[in-house]
């Protein structure tokens, strides 16, 4: 089951503890997370839905594209 750790910068603004997420995708695995916790999708997503430019998603310590 993947693991979701977000950076300490994001949690000086919004509760995102580490957590284990179900999913086959960085999506699903993601909406899992919001599901859990709604208020971080504003710091991850913008409005259209889409992974904001100032952040940054790895995969076994790789950065995904």
């Amino acid at each position: 089951m993947p693991r979701v750790v977000f950076t300490s910068n994001l949690q000086r603004h919004v509760s995102c503890h580490a957590r284990d997420a179900a999913g086959e995708t960085v999506s699903a695995v993601l909406e899992e997370v919001f599901d859990q916790e709604p208020r971080i999708r504003g710091y991850v997503l913008d409005e259209q839905g889409e992974l904001r430019k100032h952040v940054f998603i790895f995969v076994d310590g790789q950065r995904a594209r």
